[in-house]
């Protein structure tokens, strides 16, 4: 397994690798995973995305003619191979983020004449900067033997775009037993009404929206608060985003910029409901982390979280009255808020590593015995 970033679980991309790495361990098979920073000479500006684009291709296509045909299974970010390779290993792209939904969702814009003009100036260099990515990858999925990817909507719209179904494996992430278990242990603690919010504070996980969000839920209910967790991103500063959601909310509102994973349960434990406004995303971590310590969260129907959330808690995209519409209801109605809590738990269950029947591996077995049997007919 090779990860197109260095192996820090704190980077979302290498956690997906890290943890799936995990997963055949526990069944028995044996992994390398192999970070980026082991891949390509020291110095190189590898965390930066466009560096990646242009010039990782060539250090992946020499690692993997070296050391491929030592392994039945090599899998790659599926943007970082548009080239042919020869071996007998089975070849698999791994999507984290399909840049092919970024062509159908409208991801909003903020209001005001800076961006505006960012828009203006930067624009059309965005869009063709994003046509590159779709390119690289969709070559890089044809070129592979199989493309593994974490959810529906990714499975469909790569058949949209001509890849054929029975090429393409759904792998979706989860959340294993002893993180679940200990997360668990929090569903039982005093409950107060303050939303959560864990994930990086941009216009594509509802930024744009989330002031109007604020506004409204605390017209309903003055006495609710908000906690937002890991937010530094685009926005850099606490004081930033209390700026941009409304400085006369400042005291409703408790942004932690960043935190370990092993402070997130202190600090969701009197969370009763949980908002994510994204218009996309792979999965959904931060959503199953809520729910895993029993915050039934409220979310936009996107890629890769509309397979975590209860159908009742999931609204079109830039519905914001229909999202305090449904969070208010969770606060002043305890028999929809345990309905919904019983559901939460169900999918929680669900996503568990431990509990899954997964037939990549049988995939992989099947493949990997078919090229090996080909290569012996040659």
């Amino acid at each position: 397994m090779i990860c197109h970033l260095p192996l820090v679980k704190t980077l979302g991309g290498a956690k997906v690798y890290i943890e799936a790495a995990t997963c055949y361990e526990l069944l028995g098979h044996h992994v390398k995973l192999v970070g980026i920073n082991e891949i390509v000479p020291e110095g190189m500006p590898y965390l930066d995305e466009g560096w990646r684009v242009e010039n990782f291709p060539s250090y992946l296509e020499s690692y993997i003619l070296e050391n491929a045909d030592r392994f039945d299974v090599v899998e790659y970010e599926s943007i970082y191979l548009p080239l042919r390779v020869e071996s007998q290993a089975v070849l698999v792209a791994r999507s984290v983020l399909l840049d092919l939904h970024q062509r159908e969702i409208k991801i909003p814009s903020f209001s005001g004449l800076r961006s505006l003009l960012g828009r203006i100036k930067y624009g059309k260099e965005r869009k063709e900067k994003l046509e590159r990515k779709i390119a690289s990858s969709m070559e890089t999925i044809r070129n592979s033997d199989l493309v593994n990817i974490p959810n529906p909507d990714d499975r469909d719209i790569l058949i949209r775009n001509g890849v054929a179904c029975d090429k393409i494996i759904i792998q979706p992430y989860g959340i294993f037993k002893n993180s679940r278990d200990k997360n668990s242990q929090y569903q039982n603690s005093k409950k107060e009404d303050i939303v959560a919010f864990v994930g990086t504070f941009d216009n594509r996980k509802g930024a744009v929206e989330f002031p109007k969000i604020v506004q409204l839920l605390i017209r309903k209910s003055p006495s609710i608060r908000f906690k937002l967790l890991g937010v530094i991103g685009m926005f850099q500063t606490a004081e930033r985003i209390i700026r941009h959601i409304g400085i006369k909310f400042e005291e409703q509102l408790e942004i932690v910029e960043k935190f370990s994973p092993e402070e997130l349960g202190t600090l969701l434990k009197d969370c009763k409901v949980g908002v994510f406004p994204s218009h996309l995303e792979s999965f959904g971590f931060g959503v199953l982390e809520m729910m895993s310590m029993g915050i039934p969260v409220v979310a936009y129907d996107c890629p890769g979280v509309n397979q975590l959330v209860p159908q009742e808690l999931l609204v079109s995209r830039g519905d914001v009255s229909l999202i305090v519409e449904k969070l208010d209801k969770l606060l002043s109605n305890e028999d929809f808020y345990n309905q919904m809590l019983q559901e939460v738990r169900e999918k929680v269950e669900f996503f568990t590593y431990e509990n899954r029947v997964d037939n990549t591996i049988e995939n992989y077995r099947r493949l990997s015995l078919l090229k090996r049997a080909n290569k012996s007919l040659r």
